[in-house]
């Protein structure tokens, strides 16, 4: 068993480095951006540590989005080269004999709309409470979600709700 984490990388990883040089790189999509002027982040979303979820990029004039840490850039699962990506490194390590992962933060590969206003510490417990406690409804749509997103994954199981998934 080995724990994964899909909803951030480092700010180390090559990706992200890659992805800070310019606009135009491929990489630079694999991870959540937004126009705005130093100081004036594109909404007033909190990081889930505390700060903004926020972080301004000088050279290109642009915010990436963290929800945990800003040494944690959030991954851009709507970019179908990532999820490729994903895929492939997971399908790396099943071949390489481990039986399965214990997925962290997978929940939060989903998110609430990232322009809106937190409307402060009320707004940002509720905002909170829709991504992380949604009615069944929403649970169901955001499940079948990230089934789908893992179905590329040779031989995949899930052997816990948002949790684990493993060789069958």
């Amino acid at each position: 068993m080995m724990d994964l984490v899909l909803n951030h990388s480092s700010n180390e990883h090559r990706w992200f480095k890659e992805a800070k040089k310019s606009k135009d790189n491929p990489y630079h999509d694999y991870y959540i951006w937004r126009d705005g002027d130093e100081g004036v982040p594109p909404s007033d979303m909190k990081a889930c540590f505390g700060g903004s979820a926020w972080e301004y990029v000088p050279e290109i004039g642009q915010y990436y989005f963290h929800q945990f840490l800003p040494e944690q850039p959030d991954l851009n699962w709507e970019n179908p080269a990532l999820r490729e990506e994903i895929y492939k490194m997971v399908n790396w390590w099943l071949d390489r004999g481990i039986a399965g992962f214990r997925i962290d933060a997978i929940i939060n590969i989903k998110r609430p709309d990232l322009g809106r206003s937190s409307g402060g510490r009320a707004g940002r417990q509720r905002l909170f409470n829709q991504q992380h406690h949604p009615d069944a409804e929403a649970r169901r749509r955001d499940e079948k979600w990230h089934w789908r997103l893992f179905k590329r994954i040779k031989g995949t199981l899930l052997c816990a709700p948002r949790c684990v998934y493993g060789r069958r």
